[in-house]
């Protein structure tokens, strides 16, 4: 995908909707009482993250070589294009060539966004009991992205229908999916949402097993 696309699809205009699912279907209370609609409103083109079990105590969500790269490649042509627009200003004494920094700066904005989003990894550890992130441990106690593992009540995989419209292009509609953690209370938290079906059904998989969860597939409607 090019870099243009990459750009229209973080700029576009979004709505996006979950696929059909009866909860009801689960025999779980807890599935009646939790939300099937999509926890995040976009995702990634690729699968930025893949599970793996590094040991018997512990399951990683680790960022893949695509991610780790685009992210940087970003950084460099938004670095490139400021330097190039705002050296070619000085020299023609052309102010209005400045606003071409513009895209430049969006670009370099964009890949650190995505560098500090794409480079985390997600922790699941039984000796510690909790999930966190590789952001200092210590630091997310308490926020969003930290949780005990006794408190995981299964694993939920949506489907989810994206709907952007761009200048000039109308509107398009593209399938992602989504794995979130699902607490006893029905309260959710997002893991990773891309749009590589066969990646994510695996990794949701790998989860539920090492969590001894049950893995809540609404994908197979």
């Amino acid at each position: 995908m090019s870099l243009l696309r990459q750009f229209k699809d973080m700029l576009g205009r979004q709505d996006h909707h979950a696929s059909v699912f009866e909860p009801a279907s689960l025999d779980d209370l807890v599935a009646t009482i939790t939300q099937w609609s999509a926890l995040v409103p976009d995702n990634a083109s690729f699968c930025s993250h893949k599970a793996k079990c590094v040991s018997a105590t512990r399951v990683k969500f680790r960022p893949r070589m695509i991610p780790l790269i685009l992210a940087p490649l970003l950084m460099l042509v938004g670095t490139v294009v400021i330097l190039g627009f705002s050296f070619s200003a000085l020299t023609h004494g052309d102010g209005t060539l400045l606003i071409g920094t513009v895209v430049g700066i969006i670009a370099l904005v964009m890949g650190t966004k995505l560098l500090h989003q794409w480079s985390i990894v997600h922790i699941f550890d039984l000796q510690s009991g909790d999930y966190h992130t590789s952001r200092n441990q210590q630091s997310v106690i308490g926020s969003k992205q930290h949780c005990q593992l006794a408190d995981i009540h299964a694993i939920q995989l949506l489907q989810k229908y994206i709907y952007k419209t761009y200048a000039g292009e109308g509107r398009q509609v593209t399938c992602g999916y989504e794995l979130n953690l699902v607490f006893k209370d029905g309260s959710r938290i997002n893991i990773v949402s891309h749009r590589e079906h066969d990646f994510i059904q695996s990794d949701g998989q790998i989860l539920s097993e090492f969590l001894n969860v049950p893995l809540w597939d609404a994908t197979r409607v």
